[in-house]
């Protein structure tokens, strides 16, 4: 019916929930543990199979999360509108840097942003920020460099 409702895969995204990366992550451990056994029957050692199954891990990991990276800037790209949004959370992280999340209204619906550097750290809570989010996806967005 809808185009939202397309195909799983179609709302398959980094930023989704952790249910629908449930997938990948089972990937993750699946695929290194065929390959530890495949490898196993080669007489590899076990120190050597727990580095393979780790690196194998590892690059799985790294592929998804760019794929998903890069589906998520195709459909901002192509499906992308801007919207204007309210700061209303800012905190400091541990590494020392402010984040900001924002706001904002599509289709008589509010949907929140992902934490955002605050750079210069001159946003405060209450400001408007323009955001750029999916009309397929809205939970696909970002803040824009104001």
């Amino acid at each position: 019916d809808s185009i939202k409702n397309k195909s799983f895969l179609n709302n398959f995204y980094a930023k989704d929930g952790w249910e629908l990366l449930l997938p990948s992550i089972t990937l993750m451990i699946i695929c290194p543990s065929i390959l530890v056994y495949i490898v196993s029957n080669h007489g590899v050692s076990k120190d050597n199979l727990v580095s393979v199954f780790c690196y194998s891990s590892m690059l799985i990991s790294i592929t998804f999360g760019l794929i998903f990276y890069i589906r998520s800037e195709i459909d901002l790209t192509q499906n992308g509108i801007r919207a204007k949004g309210i700061i209303y959370e800012k905190f400091l992280t541990s590494e020392d840097d402010w984040l900001v999340k924002a706001v904002f209204d599509y289709e008589n619906e509010q949907y929140y942003t992902y934490p955002f550097e605050d750079e210069e750290n001159k946003l405060i809570v209450g400001d408007t920020v323009t955001v750029l989010f999916s009309k397929i996806h809205p939970n696909n967005n970002k803040i824009l460099d104001n």
